[in-house]
């Protein structure tokens, strides 16, 4: 079971997402999410479970083995980086399990907080929904390239 943590101001200057915000976004920040640590190999998000909250790594990582593709793909989260459910996205649950990656602190803003977000920080909303759009254009890509090698392989 992961641990809840205090509210930590300098946890949140770790997240690239969250650099350079004013300090009353920070604030808010803190107030309405939580810090939770995980243990290695600790599940942080079950497959097929409500995508319902926005994950940011302080510390450690995380790692989902993608179903499909050829011989599987995988997706990684290193400390700075913020997945999960994002602003604007459509997923509705996680696709796969991610597990932690070592001694693992992140930050967690549940689904129900983003319409506030919106108001105390459309910048940071923005940011967040750049982030998607580069994933969604990475996987897209990846998903190409594997189906060109595939069309190599003599049938």
């Amino acid at each position: 079971m992961p641990h809840l943590l205090p509210p930590d101001p300098a946890a949140l200057s770790s997240i690239t997402a969250f650099q350079g915000l004013p300090p009353k976004v920070l604030a808010w920040l803190l107030q309405a999410g939580e810090l939770r640590q995980y243990n290695d190999g600790e599940p942080i998000v079950l497959a097929g479970a409500p995508a319902d909250r926005l994950l940011a790594v302080v510390r450690g990582g995380a790692h989902t083995l993608l179903p499909g593709g050829p011989g599987g793909r995988s997706f990684r989260l290193n400390a700075g980086d913020v997945g999960g459910l994002l602003p604007y996205s459509r997923l509705q649950a996680f696709p796969a399990q991610g597990v932690a990656v070592d001694d693992t602190i992140l930050y967690e803003l549940e689904r129900t907080h983003f319409p506030m977000l919106e108001q105390v920080s459309p910048e940071l909303v923005q940011s967040l929904v750049g982030v998607m759009n580069d994933r969604i254009r990475d996987e897209a890509r990846t998903v190409e390239r594997d189906y060109k090698l595939l069309r190599l392989l003599p049938p």
